[in-house]
């Protein structure tokens, strides 16, 4: 299971987050990763956004939202050598809390949109 609690003093940063696998990618992932394929749109980033939640529910194909949602910010993707990154920074817009999350997930949009894949 996945689960960070990263506190500073005034700010929660969370600077580095790293999964080996994906858990679950979405069937809304896989037919979104397909569309993109043949593509020759630059500006067309895929799943550029990254949210965070406290859901403790295993992953399904079948999952569109997390379970408990708690922020999601516009990441800076970065493909390379086929492998996709995605790094956002979280705190500094966030209300200031101690806060667990449990489960990440990649976002076409900044509300609502398709969600790619799901990590738990």
């Amino acid at each position: 299971m996945f689960q960070d609690r990263i506190e500073h003093e005034t700010e929660l940063f969370i600077d580095h987050l790293k999964v080996d696998a994906i858990d679950c990618v979405t069937d809304g992932g896989v037919q979104s990763a397909a569309s993109h394929l043949g593509s020759n749109i630059v500006e067309d980033v895929w799943m550029p956004f990254i949210a965070i939640g406290s859901g403790i529910t295993e992953p399904s194909t079948t999952d569109i939202v997390l379970e408990h949602e708690l922020y999601r910010k516009r990441g800076v993707v970065t493909v390379i050598n086929n492998t996709y990154f995605i790094e956002a920074e979280f705190g500094l817009d966030e209300p200031l809390a101690d806060i667990i999350f449990r489960e990440v997930g990649i976002f076409s949009e900044y509300t609502g949109g398709i969600m790619g894949a799901r990590w738990l």
